[in-house]
């Protein structure tokens, strides 16, 4: 939720404040054409900073959808092998760890209830 809510918030704060510094040159510049041109030049910027955010988000949301598809590959394997996990994974590069190498990182169900006999 925590991602879903700054890729939302964020266009609007640049909106904001690109807005602002036009009315901060719109009060300090007396030439209109250097008024035009950092009003341009802004708008670029903002541009920019929406084509920058949209491409960091993107890569924020396909991470996340392998990271997804990764716990579900431990689910399943653990599942249908009647195993569990050695350690819970906590962080994306450790559920991918633990993907990639399931035998490893699990053990089987039977073994670890007769360890807390």
């Amino acid at each position: 939720g925590y991602w879903l809510t700054l890729e939302e918030e964020i266009p609007d704060d640049i909106e904001k404040d690109i807005q602002c510094q036009i009315k901060d040159a719109e009060t300090t510049t007396s030439k209109k054409e250097d008024l035009i041109e950092i009003k341009s030049w802004l708008e670029e910027e903002k541009d920019l900073l929406i084509n920058f955010h949209n491409k960091f988000f993107k890569k924020v949301f396909d991470q996340r959808t392998r990271v997804e598809s990764w716990a579900e590959v431990i689910k399943e394997y653990c599942s249908k092998n009647n195993r569990i996990l050695k350690r819970e994974p906590e962080y994306p590069l450790e559920i991918e760890r633990v993907a990639n190498d399931l035998e490893e990182n699990t053990i089987p169900a039977k073994e670890k209830k007769a360890k807390s006999k």
